[in-house]
């Protein structure tokens, strides 16, 4: 009889991650949620290029990225995913779970399901939440439960700090109490204010919106880096030293997550609300790799709810894969 693969799947706007299990040993993969059709050559216009695809289409700047939000918007957007999904290493007629976002754009849902059950042709495909899949990683990861089924008997919040949207999340014995997603608190837009404020600093910086995502992602909020960029002005090629234009934007991201989430707690019920408070607050996605970051929320968070609030995260900088892991946790528990 034929081994089914479990498959941990999490479709970024930024990046894809996948999840499997070699014996005891988790198996992660990530890619860049990109795809690049190069130009035919002037002497032959009518050779079919086979496209660039992940870290290899990333590098040019006329790479696509079909997810919106991490959802496909369109039919050329499916066509695109699924060229990058023939780059992942997914056994045919596996069990997949895949960790989807929570905007409501239904037709967004299905063609992201039809994009994977056309590549891979899997044996079973869950689509679920993927806060809740972040949240299966982050607590068995910390031993507070010790299998999905546990949440069974759990209430507990999300808050994931996704490139496109942050998301926070509410979940009572697994269904969905409150489920939000907030694209004007997403990493895109930090990226945006970043850039904004170095070529307001150096009046014409040489860099690209790849460089400042770079640079966020690998500075610190509990120490001073500083980042070279260089420039051009009136006088010439100028090179400067950067450090709060990169650190100020994401102290304002935080600030701006934690009165969403201050928000967003009034939609829950004050029975629903205690029964959360009771389980740590997991934070997951991209953003709490940012050294410091995490710690920062939950001090905003104590500030602003003037409450003790117990949070967790990933401390191995692997918070872009947690919802992809959680995937595969469950999809091991379900028959």
């Amino acid at each position: 009889m034929i081994k089914i693969e479990d498959i941990g799947l999490k479709p970024g706007s930024q990046n894809t991650a996948v999840a499997s299990r070699n014996e005891s040993k988790i198996v992660t993969n990530v890619i860049k949620t990109c795809i690049r059709y190069p130009r035919n050559s002037l002497l032959n216009q009518t050779a079919a290029l086979k496209p660039m695809v992940g870290d290899e289409a990333a590098n040019f700047a006329d790479a696509k990225y079909p997810l919106n939000l991490g959802l496909v918007e369109t039919q050329e957007g499916t066509q695109q995913i699924m060229e990058i999904f023939k780059c992942l290493e997914i056994p045919q007629g596996s069990d997949i779970v895949v960790a989807s976002p929570a905007m409501e754009i239904n037709e967004g849902q299905m063609r992201l399901a039809d994009a994977v059950k056309e590549v891979f042709h899997p044996n079973k495909l869950y689509l679920v939440s993927e806060a809740l899949c972040s949240n299966i990683y982050l607590l068995m990861n910390q031993g507070i439960i010790q299998n999905p089924n546990d949440l069974l008997s759990k209430t507990i919040l999300s808050a994931n700090l996704g490139s496109s949207t942050f998301e926070f999340g509410c979940f009572d014995q697994t269904d969905t109490v409150h489920l939000s997603a907030h694209s004007e608190a997403g990493g895109n837009i930090v990226d945006e204010k970043i850039f904004t404020r170095i070529q307001s600093s150096l009046g014409d910086a040489f860099i690209t919106l790849p460089d400042i995502r770079a640079m966020k992602e690998s500075c610190s909020l509990t120490e001073i880096r500083q980042f070279e960029v260089k420039g051009q002005n009136r006088d010439g090629i100028v090179v400067k030293m950067v450090s709060k234009e990169v650190t100020e934007p994401v102290m304002d991201y935080v600030n701006i997550v934690a009165e969403i989430i201050k928000k967003e707690l009034k939609s829950i019920s004050p029975q629903i609300r205690r029964s959360a408070f009771e389980m740590p607050l997991a934070i997951s996605g991209g953003m709490a790799n940012i050294e410091g970051l995490p710690e920062l929320l939950t001090e905003a968070l104590e500030i602003k709810l003037n409450y003790p609030i117990k949070t967790i995260y990933s401390k191995e900088k692997n918070s872009h894969m947690t919802a992809a892991i959680g995937a595969l946790m469950l999809c091991e528990v379900t028959e």
